[in-house]
């Protein structure tokens, strides 16, 4: 129940940003048409689904992740915006990651069901997960810092290099 509110509130509050900023649906499904169909084919696949109340739910979840994308894309500067969060997003999860991994085991580790190997997770779900997730960030920082090493050397300049290179 937690965990449903909290994605209800993320989402309606999404929506709540897009209408103050005038966004229009029926010019977001014509412009992104392939997007729509696949929107639409999800929610018709809800009706032929063994559980649809749960694939209703894991419908409207999906909906969040165009909303998000759209409150970025409408702001002011775009760029900006992703860069800001992918920076924040990945002082969050890298970091606590690592701690859990070190010294809070039994949140950052698992075992394997088949061998009982341990899994080092951080705050994923699971391996693999932490590891795509190192990988887009990693990919993220190191194209940052070709961006910020292309600027004028300043104190701003020094810091956000210094904190790519750590992350």
């Amino acid at each position: 129940p937690v965990d449903r509110a909290f994605w209800i509130a993320i989402i309606a509050a999404g929506i709540v940003i897009l209408r103050k900023r005038h966004v229009r649906v029926a010019e977001l499904a014509e412009n992104n048409k392939w997007l729509a169909a696949f929107l639409i084919y999800c929610f018709l696949a809800i009706f032929w689904s063994e559980v649809p109340f749960v694939a209703l739910k894991r419908w409207i979840k999906v909906l969040g992740n165009p909303i998000m994308v759209l409150i970025l894309m409408t702001e002011a500067d775009p760029k900006a915006a992703f860069i800001t969060v992918f920076k924040r997003c990945g002082y969050i999860v890298i970091p606590v990651s690592v701690l859990f991994i070190k010294y809070f085991p039994e949140y950052g580790r698992t075992f394997s069901v088949w061998t009982g190997a341990a899994m080092n997770t951080g705050i994923t779900l699971n391996k693999n997960i932490l590891g795509v997730d190192c990988l887009i960030y990693a990919f993220f920082f190191v194209w940052y810092l070709l961006q910020v090493r292309s600027m004028r050397p300043s104190r701003w300049r020094r810091n956000e290099t210094l904190t790519c290179v750590l992350l």
